[in-house]
């Protein structure tokens, strides 16, 4: 306490040791009041689900797999106003259940994945088009965290009337990689194919071959091999939008099915 005989000012030797005081009860106050306040609502974020009736179809093109537990599936959401949406989902029980990734972090409207590479769980890559009002651009997004976060590294190809697709997209090391782009050439109409190359995860990219014939024997993007006789596939969807995702430990020769995946399971990504 602070004494108070007459003089107004009274003896303020303790004032530093009273202000701490005062600090500290007000901090506590504070964290209670705060803690209270989140009692109040759950201890963590509620995010809406977004409503499936948003989309007319979901299209998933391309799967990758680093283990039998480990699966990532991407494509696309067609809007029924007329827009496209990615979509990437994982797994990590081997298709038992799956979650999206980086819907809330990455601004996926206006973004199509056709591949995916990931060396492990954390560190993946999706490649894809993002749609502008001048046309599809090339683009891969990079994660390193297991997709919660992705950031985008345009390509610009600038010899393109239209950019087309993005294939072969594979990372040998975290840090080197490469990727094909498919372009309709504008002087001829020829579907042509350049190759770009990275050697620092995907910030930067550099045109490796130039112009070549887009081929159309190319590794198929919704298969992936984690060993020499275990992996996953993909299917196309059927006339009511489902695609199932398939499991083999014969080298391909016999396939299992192991989940379904469609529009209707959308509520059970988030």
């Amino acid at each position: 306490m602070i004494p108070f005989s007459g003089d107004p000012q009274g003896d303020l030797s303790d004032m530093p040791t009273l202000i701490r005081r005062i600090s500290q009860v007000t901090a506590l106050l504070a964290t209670f009041w705060l803690v209270a306040g989140c009692q109040g609502t759950g201890d963590r974020l509620e995010v809406p689900t977004p409503s499936a009736d948003r989309f007319a179809g979901m299209t998933l093109s391309c799967l990758y797999a680093t283990s039998i537990n480990h699966i990532v599936a991407g494509g696309w959401l067609d809007g029924k106003d007329g827009s496209v949406e990615a979509i990437i989902v994982r797994s990590w029980n081997g298709g038992k259940t799956w979650k999206r990734i980086g819907s809330e972090t990455w601004d996926q409207r206006d973004f199509i994945v056709q591949n995916l590479h990931f060396n492990d769980r954390i560190r993946g890559w999706a490649s894809g088009l993002r749609i502008l009002e001048t046309g599809p651009v090339a683009t891969v997004a990079r994660t390193e965290d297991g997709g919660g976060h992705w950031r985008e590294s345009v390509i610009p190809e600038s010899r393109a009337s239209f950019v087309s697709n993005t294939r072969e997209l594979v990372f040998v090391t975290d840090s080197v990689g490469a990727v094909e782009i498919v372009f309709e050439d504008h002087d001829t109409g020829e579907f042509l194919a350049n190759v770009y190359t990275t050697s620092d995860g995907g910030r930067n990219w550099i045109i490796d071959s130039f112009k070549e014939q887009a081929e159309d024997d190319i590794t198929d993007p919704a298969i992936s091999f984690f060993s020499e006789s275990q992996g996953y596939r993909l299917s196309s969807p059927n006339e009511d939008g489902v695609q199932t995702v398939e499991y083999t430990v014969t080298k391909g020769e016999t396939w299992v099915v192991v989940a379904s995946l469609h529009l209707q399971r959308f509520s059970e990504f988030y």
